[in-house]
């Protein structure tokens, strides 16, 4: 009987590297977003809906990345929304963090 360990025990089937995929947090306490109904309606109809969003100190994140929206601290919380980097992370002037700044990224919704 072949080990699941052995080098033989499976085929080797060729793949595409996977793209790396983040998880961007929304919490309507700290942050209201009063557009979200509107750009869910947009992507709902096919459009292309391009947005930015805080990424905290995730510098890594590429053009091309898989992005998931996840809302915490208000009901009904989990994953809504999906989409992908259209542009690596900037920064953006904010008084109100320690740093002055605060990284951002653009994307394009999918919903």
């Amino acid at each position: 009987m072949r080990s699941l360990t052995s080098r033989n025990a499976f085929p080797l089937i060729p793949f595409e590297p996977a793209m790396t995929a983040f998880l961007l947090i929304w919490s309507p306490k700290k942050w209201p977003w009063p557009e979200l109904p509107d750009i869910a309606k947009r992507v709902a109809a096919g459009d292309a809906v391009a947005d930015v969003w805080g990424c905290g100190f995730a510098s890594g994140i590429l053009p091309g990345d898989r992005v998931f929206l996840h809302r915490v601290a208000q009901e009904p919380k989990g994953i809504f929304g999906s989409g992908y980097a259209t542009r690596a992370p900037y920064e953006v002037p904010d008084a109100s963090t320690k740093r002055g700044h605060r990284l951002c990224i653009d994307f394009v919704d999918e919903f």
